[in-house]
């Protein structure tokens, strides 16, 4: 979505900083709405609108924006699941993989792949299923719920970790609780990576 956001502060003299302090935001904030890397909340549009004392729409442009969910990238991706199951497959067979979990995990990795690639070549051509996969893709309540989904999944894998390492740990079977504790900690840091990532993209 494009907005005037800087087009209007440069009109009315008003610095990124300034801008941010009255609406309770960081400047970096400001920066990535005005580059339009990042669109507001429907409260905080709402809060530069009345700060202008202008209309959203004055200040803000919808343009709708079609994207194909499934596309030749998830066909590549599902591809390589496929590709990967297959060689874990013959490594097993060969006998350069002693673990038999190898053929499991490649047989799961195919069907994963063929099931994605179905669904690929059912959304190009099944009309009503494409219309109920982009609705459903495009759908803000469904997104939000994916959204608390991944981070009610994060933290109970934090916690409930962090529970049976202190278990196991009482239980004096340390080299899981170490495992665990690894895996936590692990969790943890990419969560940090990634904020910080994303905190300069966005």
């Amino acid at each position: 979505m494009n907005n005037r956001i800087e087009e209007i502060r440069n009109a009315k003299g008003i610095k990124q900083e300034e801008l941010s302090k009255m609406l309770g935001v960081s400047r970096q904030t400001i920066s990535s709405l005005e580059n339009g890397r990042y669109n507001p909340s429907i409260i905080l549009a709402f809060k530069i609108a009345k700060l202008f004392d202008m209309a959203i729409e004055e200040i803000f442009i919808y343009e709708e924006e079609k994207k194909m969910y499934y596309n030749k990238r998830k066909l590549i991706i599902s591809s390589m699941w496929i590709v990967l199951g297959i060689v874990f497959i013959v490594l097993d067979i060969m006998g350069i993989a002693t673990d038999s979990a190898f053929t499991a995990i490649g047989a799961a990795w195919i069907v994963v792949g063929a099931l994605q690639i179905y669904k690929n070549i059912k959304y190009h051509t099944n009309e009503d299923y494409k219309e109920q996969i982009d609705i459903a893709c495009s759908d803000e309540r469904n997104k939000f719920i994916r959204m608390k989904a991944w981070s009610y999944a994060g933290y109970i894998f934090v916690l409930g970790s962090a529970v049976v390492s202190i278990v196991l740990f009482l239980s004096g079977i340390t080299v899981y609780a170490q495992i665990l504790s690894y895996c936590m900690c692990s969790i943890l840091v990419v969560y940090y990576i990634a904020y910080l990532y994303l905190q300069k993209k966005c």
